[in-house]
């Protein structure tokens, strides 16, 4: 995600059309959206001692192991 915002937004340095650079601001304020909820939910968790928050982990590992077997 963060790659996609520095590439609008170098993308947009010498065009004249202000569409990329805008949507390159959109996709940062989904960005940090998304690191402020992350950051939310590990700290309450930890606050609280139990998932208040989901933080919708990636659980490959146990997939690939079966997978293998």
């Amino acid at each position: 995600m963060l790659l996609v915002t520095a590439y609008l937004g170098a993308s947009s340095a010498g065009v004249p059309s202000d569409s990329v650079l805008k949507t390159a601001g959109y996709v940062e304020i989904v960005l940090a959206a998304v690191a402020f909820y992350l950051v939310l939910a590990e700290l309450t968790n930890d606050i609280r001692g139990r998932a208040v928050l989901p933080l919708f982990a990636l659980n490959r590992a146990p997939q690939a192991a079966a997978q293998a077997a």
